[in-house]
């Protein structure tokens, strides 16, 4: 069977529909291009927690990048390079746009399809165009003229290979990474990453907030 931006009249506009809400769209992790201390480094870090020396830096090293975890699950967000596919089962009917699922998005670095033969193709850069506004989900749409290829029907029929990265690194993130890796030298028999939200302050909360509403 096969999905397209024209569905086959013979099957109505009604399945298409109920084809689109029966399907999901996943995403995963292909690589993680940046580390913590591409925001904020171990000395930085040591000067806040009032460390002398180095002998703690492979300690200090992992909080930094467990804070840093915490403030990207919390804010749905991400603060280093990394790079994702995102599948999905068809593309959207004529030139609708595709919203990427993590932000900020940077760049998209192939579109990739199973045509209606089952032969993965990977359509044009050319063929369509990618939105980074001011808001958190960049998103991609058929250039001027162009529509969304026809795929067969499976369940990984798009996957689409994008960057994330913001813009600037705002003080505010540099800010609460500290906060966190002093709460986690503190409790650090007593909490880990999964954890250690029931001791977060309301003024590190209050951060977290903030990093998940601005635009950066």
């Amino acid at each position: 069977m096969v999905n397209s931006e024209n569905p086959n009249p013979k099957f109505g506009l009604g399945f298409f529909h109920v084809h689109i809400l029966n399907r999901s769209m996943s995403y995963s992790l292909i690589s993680v291009d940046g580390t913590a201390t591409d925001i904020i480094s171990i000395d930085e870090i040591n000067t806040h927690l009032r460390l002398d020396g180095t002998s703690e830096d492979t300690y200090i090293s992992a909080l930094l990048e467990a804070s840093l975890e915490f403030i990207e699950h919390e804010t749905d967000r991400d603060f280093i390079e990394k790079t994702y596919d995102e599948i999905r089962p068809c593309f959207p009917r004529c030139k609708g746009e595709i919203y990427l699922k993590k932000p900020p998005l940077k760049t998209v670095t192939s579109v990739k399809y199973y045509d209606t033969s089952n032969v993965l193709q990977t359509w044009d850069a050319a063929n369509y165009i990618v939105r980074t506004p001011s808001v958190l989900s960049g998103y991609i749409v058929p250039a001027a003229n162009i529509y969304w290829p026809s795929t067969i029907e499976r369940d990984d029929a798009v996957t689409i290979r994008y960057t994330t990265s913001p813009t600037i690194i705002p003080a505010t993130l540099k800010h609460c990474i500290k906060l966190l890796c002093g709460l986690y030298y503190e409790n650090r028999e007593a909490e880990t990453p999964i954890n250690l939200k029931p001791i977060v302050t309301a003024g590190v909360q209050r951060l977290i907030d903030q990093l998940s509403l601005v635009v950066y």
